[in-house]
């Protein structure tokens, strides 16, 4: 009788978990827009932009939702602002006025909610982290 027991206890623990391994796993993926992650405060781990730029030499960057990005140098603590936009591609257009035609494009390697990483045209890499 001991043995009969034992044996359902097996197929029963067989059958179940057969049961719950084919079962379809629903994980729902949260996807947030590249917009919506790129907006609020980042670090720069180097300085961004041409030698001659220096509105895009700070090190700390706000960005906000209506296009406009707020550039804070950590030794003088002084604000400016640039404009950005995205492509079609996918790239970050970056702009020191709204009516600027002269744009500094980055493509965009990695955007996630801690880390930022951008490629310039001459393939150098600039890695932000969220403050």
């Amino acid at each position: 009788m001991k043995k009969i027991i034992f044996g359902l206890l097996i197929v029963a623990a067989g059958a179940g978990a057969y049961y719950l391994l084919s079962q379809k796993k629903n994980i729902e993926l949260v996807s947030e827009n590249k917009s919506t992650l790129l907006l609020g405060k980042w670090k720069a781990a180097n300085r961004i932009g041409s030698s001659d730029s220096s509105l895009l030499a700070g090190f700390q960057y706000e960005v906000l939702k209506d296009g406009v990005a707020l550039v804070r140098d950590s030794a003088a603590s002084v604000a400016d602002s640039f404009y950005y936009a995205w492509t079609d591609e996918g790239d970050l257009q970056i702009r020191l006025k709204a009516a600027d035609t002269a744009i500094e494009k980055f493509n965009v390697v990695l955007l996630n909610k801690d880390s930022l990483q951008l490629k310039d045209k001459e393939s150098k890499l600039y890695r932000f982290s969220r403050m």
